[in-house]
């Protein structure tokens, strides 16, 4: 019989820690290990879980341990598709295996379980680690851009109203869905050869700067210059006042102020153009110069 008193939420941790213990094995021999925990642990699991026609307590709690480890390697392999084909199967599941064995989930979807990966697999990928990493980073930028949550736009027609002494204060922030990328690595070719299939890749080592963003349902991403990454980087956080936001996009560009000018206009049209932009509001009285955000 279980512990008397027990409540439904020490029963749910019991289940969880023992799941948890019993999804972490040695690398030489995972199933082997698995067994031995659980076997080990077969008073509490009896006093928990009842035989089935065919199985022990025990190993029926050895069942849903292994699945639980699956599931997680076969969330990595759905995050993380063209980061499997670069490094092949086999090396992205031994990968992947070790994350599942030292990083616990801490969010109860496994749709943020990914966060930590392209840091893990950064110096654990042989000789092809820098580039599987920066692939990993890119691929899970798009997942976040996919499931960022939706803002209003930044309304053009609307702002050209607001008077000029008022419009300055107007707050401008990138779209949640926009993720800009420092990468060492010609990721964008990497990542398209992969997506077609094609493992063997020629990495060539130079910095890339690259834009994801969202329209509608669709996840898109494009290389950008380094004067585009720092102005889009100066509008990162909570909300940046217009006036601010100009002077700070400006200092990206270096040119005559013509010329600056000329690029700030082309510029601010084409991230509205792409839903880059939205609006934040009016910032506090207290606080209207926001300080820029670092990622």
């Amino acid at each position: 019989m279980p512990p008397r008193e027990e409540s439904l939420r020490g029963l749910q941790s019991w289940m969880c820690e023992m799941l948890t213990a019993a999804a972490r094995p040695a690398a030489s021999s995972p199933r082997c290990r698995s067994r031995r925990l659980v076997h080990t642990l077969a008073a509490p699991v009896r006093q928990r879980i009842l035989p089935s026609a065919t199985l022990a307590p025990e190993e029926r709690l050895e069942i849903y341990a292994q699945m639980m480890r699956e599931r997680f390697v076969a969330s990595l392999e759905r995050d993380f598709p063209a980061t499997c084909v670069f490094l092949g199967a086999q090396q992205f599941r031994e990968l992947a295996l070790a994350y599942a064995n030292t990083t616990p989930s801490r969010h109860y979807n496994l749709i943020r379980y990914g966060d930590r990966f392209a840091r893990f697999i950064k110096g654990r990928a042989g000789e092809h680690a820098a580039p599987a990493s920066d692939l990993a980073h890119f691929e899970w930028a798009l997942s976040e851009s996919f499931d960022a949550p939706e803002a209003p736009p930044l309304d053009v027609e609307a702002l050209a109203k607001v008077p000029a002494s008022r419009a300055g204060g107007h707050c401008l922030a990138l779209a949640p869905a926009v993720r800009l990328l420092e990468l060492n690595d010609s990721i964008i070719e990497i990542y398209r050869a992969c997506v077609e299939g094609r493992r063997r890749v020629r990495t060539r080592r130079r910095s890339t700067c690259v834009l994801v963003y969202r329209t509608g349902f669709q996840v898109q991403f494009r290389e950008i210059d380094g004067a585009q990454m720092r102005a889009l980087k100066a509008l990162r956080g909570r909300g940046v006042p217009l006036a601010r936001a100009v002077r700070l996009a400006a200092l990206g560009f270096a040119g005559t102020p013509v010329a600056r000018l000329r690029w700030l206009r082309e510029r601010f049209a084409e991230w509205t153009s792409l839903g880059l932009l939205a609006t934040a509001g009016r910032p506090p009285a207290a606080s209207r110069i926001l300080p820029t955000a670092a990622r």
